[in-house]
């Protein structure tokens, strides 16, 4: 009997062992299921999230793109401009350089107005030279068209300055940088300085009569209105030279004709008797 009650108690402490086993492993699978249904969600939950992050890195790089290609075009931009604006600069210089050869053209007419008086002078001395008349009156000649050459490239340079000065103008003022440049010289080297910073060697103001467009005359800078003026009245004080010159001429001519037609009617009259 002891031995039978024995094995019945051990075989239901079995029996109770095993039911508690059963228990644990059976909260244990639940547990188990749990942490497998939390890392579902939680797997979920992370593609969800990396999905907007990839959406937004895309976004993100979109924009990026856009702001390299603006970056990229204003950069463009700006070298473009800049090269506009050189090359306007350059355009000027030119133009300012053969305003300035030009008017040393019109320096080295001095001379040339020296010469001719003195050719004067030999005719005075001696009218039967019907061909140093003849030669002087080439040489009138020759330097007028000389003048209504150098006039109508002074003329040509002018407008081709005028024009260049208002692209330059709209320019700047697409810019909004109001820059009036002036060929100058400063401590011994020359180029190109802002208008604020250049003084004009002569304090007297030219006539503005020279520009009967007085929309255009306002549109140009005081230093410009000056540069034009003093060319203005170069080009008026060689041409007053170059008609008195020529107007002498013609009397000192007038005046040779005369005395020689009246020294050939004498020479006539003398061998006749």
């Amino acid at each position: 009997m002891k031995c039978a009650a024995k094995r019945e108690l051990e075989r239901q402490r079995q029996l109770e062992w095993e039911r508690q086993r059963r228990q644990e492993l059976l909260t244990q699978r639940n547990r188990e299921q749990e942490s497998i249904v939390l890392l579902k969600a939680r797997k979920k939950t992370l593609e969800f999230e990396l999905e907007a992050l990839n959406d937004k890195k895309t976004q993100l790089e979109g924009k990026l793109k856009d702001v390299r290609f603006r970056l990229s075009a204003q950069r463009r931009e700006v070298e473009q401009t800049n090269q506009t604006r050189e090359t306007r600069i350059a355009e000027i210089t030119l133009l300012q350089q053969q305003l300035q050869d030009s008017q040393q053209w019109l320096g080295r007419l001095i001379p040339d107005k020296q010469s001719l008086n003195d050719q004067l002078k030999q005719v005075q001395q001696n009218s039967l030279h019907r061909d140093s008349l003849s030669s002087l009156q080439k040489a009138v000649e020759q330097k007028e068209t000389s003048r209504q050459q150098l006039r109508e490239q002074l003329d040509a340079v002018e407008r081709e300055t005028r024009a260049k000065l208002l692209e330059i103008d709209a320019f700047n003022t697409q810019l909004k940088d109001d820059c009036d440049c002036w060929k100058g010289e400063l401590n011994g080297r020359e180029g190109l300085f802002p208008s604020n910073y250049v003084k004009l060697t002569t304090d007297t103001d030219p006539s503005t009569q020279w520009c009967a467009d007085l929309h255009l005359l306002d549109m140009l800078s005081p230093m410009e209105r000056k540069r034009q003026g003093y060319i203005h009245e170069l080009i008026v004080t060689e041409e007053n030279y170059v008609n008195d010159l020529q107007l002498v001429t013609e009397v000192e001519i007038t005046d040779a004709l005369r005395k020689t037609h009246h020294l050939c009617s004498n020479t006539a009259l003398s061998i006749t008797l």
